[in-house]
């Protein structure tokens, strides 16, 4: 079913008040992270990172799209750090048996790849913090399914030094295609945002 918001952007106001769970530093600006080479790097090197905060005026900064493949590096609040990799893209999805995008939308799957490389654990809602924009500029909601292609879990946690495949699923209405997605660490709170170009 089509849900009425994105978990994380109904209750960002007031997470962002309650200093006991996140830091009001948090509720400051956004850095979009991309890269600038999207092939598969040599051995040994890793891809230049490119970073633009959303105050930064656009002809100061020009990132190239990351493609599906990138790795992008992100940190987040108590210390996590993840690299995340848009491994591949399910149009249409599937759901489980009682899972049913509504009339006139369908299922459009993220897998996504997530190694932590920091020395706290992760533990986290990965579709907390993940965004689908179509070719219309319109966000898609990030689903829960219990089965099907895409079986999105609730809840992942990864040890330091492990890695771990997911697929988050959209609902997405069919006369639109998927353009961009964005991932944000601590269910979409923290101040870094990997984006990956879908087309």
């Amino acid at each position: 079913m089509m849900s009425s918001c994105k978990w994380s952007s109904c209750w960002v106001a007031a997470a962002c008040v309650a200093a006991g769970a996140i830091s009001l530093a948090g509720c400051g600006s956004t850095t979009i992270k991309t890269v600038t080479d999207t092939t598969t790097a040599p051995s040994g090197q890793t891809p230049t990172s490119t970073e633009a905060t959303d105050d930064t005026p656009a002809a100061q900064s020009s990132p190239q799209e990351t493609k599906v493949g990138s790795t992008i590096s992100l940190s987040g609040f108590d210390s996590v750090k993840m690299d995340v990799k848009v491994t591949r893209v399910l149009d249409p999805a599937t759901g489980g048996e009682f899972d049913q995008p509504s009339p006139g939308t369908r299922y459009v799957g993220v897998e996504i790849e997530l190694k932590n490389t920091g020395q706290v654990a992760y533990d986290d809602s990965p579709s907390n913090g993940a965004t689908l924009i179509t070719n219309t500029d319109e966000e898609a909601d990030a689903e829960i399914t219990l089965g099907g292609t895409c079986n999105s879990p609730s809840d992942v946690k990864i040890a330091p030094g492990d890695t771990r495949k997911v697929c988050i699923p959209f609902e997405v209405p069919n006369a639109q295609k998927a353009r961009k997605f964005q991932f944000t660490l601590n269910s979409g709170f923290a101040n870094e945002t990997g984006e990956w170009s879908l087309t």
